[in-house]
């Protein structure tokens, strides 16, 4: 007798999510990196799906990836399940000829005393429209918010995303000047800045962002040296003011030390830079009424 299907619940979206975000990046592998888990994280989740499912989707090992025939059916047909999800939750909505529903909306740490930054203005202009709009706010690095977008934890998220995944579609919001500080007790920290050299920047323990590829790590020709890691602004804010490492910030977020002479900006004419943030949705999903008018109040660059 054939195995019995489940009717697939919201956990099995979730995994089907995954599984459909593994074959579009070739393997587990690839996804790791893009998603930044685990390959045991991925390896687990994708073992409860084949048992639920009660077949092999794939197969993994020093061969390399690749599908299964079955794996290929479930994939095509994970496809159409998951765009008639976020259809059927997007015409349920609409047929009441009202905007009501929820907003899951991720962003990064230390993000809206930017002043380019609209988010708030743009919630504020959403509930106003409607007090049947649910708001379900998220802060996340770069990394943990595209992995929740795949597991549909979240509509939208907002951040600074130094990879591209082709899953999602990126679109430019605004930028945020950053430079490297030090913070006081740091022997950089009393250098006059005539006599700093890059040799100097090169040889101080460096905070590098754990959502920040490598390559990423070098600014003005300059990489720093790794000795520790952070997820959150905030923690390279406490790394920094530690007086023992140098880290990047926003130059706004770090405004508050420099006025208060707890940090110093090293080197501003060659290592200040913009980071470029972002808008992310999912390639390919049924955009709910809520989440489009909150892309309209995001402005023109959001609808892009």
């Amino acid at each position: 007798m054939p195995a019995r299907i489940p009717q697939p619940d919201t956990q099995d979206l979730r995994l089907l999510r995954l599984f459909a975000s593994v074959v579009e990046h070739g393997g587990f592998t690839a996804a790791q990196i893009e998603l930044g888990v685990s390959q045991s994280w991925i390896s687990t989740r994708m073992a409860a799906l084949e048992t639920r499912l009660g077949m092999r989707l794939c197969h993994r090992g020093r061969a390399g990836f690749a599908l299964t025939e079955d794996g290929r059916r479930v994939y095509e047909a994970a496809q159409r399940l998951l765009s008639a999800a976020e259809a059927f939750r997007a015409d349920v909505t609409a047929a009441h000829g009202r905007l009501a529903g929820e907003l899951r909306l991720g962003m990064v740490d230390n993000m809206i005393n930017n002043l380019a930054c609209r988010v708030p203005a743009a919630l504020g202009r959403l509930r106003a429209a409607s007090a049947e709009v649910v708001l379900s706010l998220h802060v996340a690095a770069p990394n943990e918010l595209e992995r929740m977008l795949v597991d549909g934890r979240l509509d939208t998220a907002i951040g600074a995303f130094h990879r591209r995944n082709p899953v999602f579609a990126y679109r430019r919001l605004f930028t945020e000047p950053q430079g490297l500080f030090c913070g006081r007790g740091h022997p950089l920290f009393d250098r006059p800045e005539g006599r700093l050299r890059p040799r100097d920047i090169e040889a101080a323990d460096g905070v590098l962002r754990g959502y920040v590829g490598e390559p990423e790590q070098a600014r003005g020709g300059l990489r720093l040296k790794p000795a520790a890691v952070a997820w959150h602004m905030e923690a390279v804010a406490a790394l920094i003011l530690s007086g023992r490492f140098v880290g990047h910030l926003p130059i706004h977020y770090a405004a508050q030390w420099v006025e208060a002479e707890q940090m110093r900006e090293l080197m501003p004419d060659r290592l200040r830079h913009d980071a470029t943030f972002s808008l992310v949705l999912r390639r390919g999903a049924q955009p709910s009424a809520v989440l489009r008018r909150f892309v309209e109040e995001l402005g023109p660059a959001a609808r892009a």
